[in-house]
């Protein structure tokens, strides 16, 4: 009697280098841009962030990073603002 083998597990497809229909340069610029995103939440200047992200999704609008980076900071700004107390 032989033993039983698993089935091959297929390899997680890679990302694409560059979202598909831009240019290398085009694609670096929102990478550079979604750090400096990303960099500004940090900083806790939820608007440059949002203004930002607002930025990379007018030219690539499914851009997933970016709809995560407007999430987050408007996440991040909302805290900001329930946390004020008024006296």
């Amino acid at each position: 009697m032989e033993a039983a083998t698993a089935p091959p597990v297929p390899a997680a497809p890679s990302p694409p280098a560059a979202p598909a229909g831009l240019q290398p340069e085009i694609a670096a610029r929102i990478g550079a841009m979604l750090r400096q995103g990303r960099e500004y939440t940090q900083q806790l200047q939820y608007d440059k962030a949002i203004a930002t992200a607002e930025s990379v999704l007018m030219v690539d609008p499914g851009n997933r990073d970016a709809m995560r980076l407007m999430r987050d900071a408007k996440e991040g700004q909302q805290a900001a603002l329930n946390s004020i107390e008024i006296d």
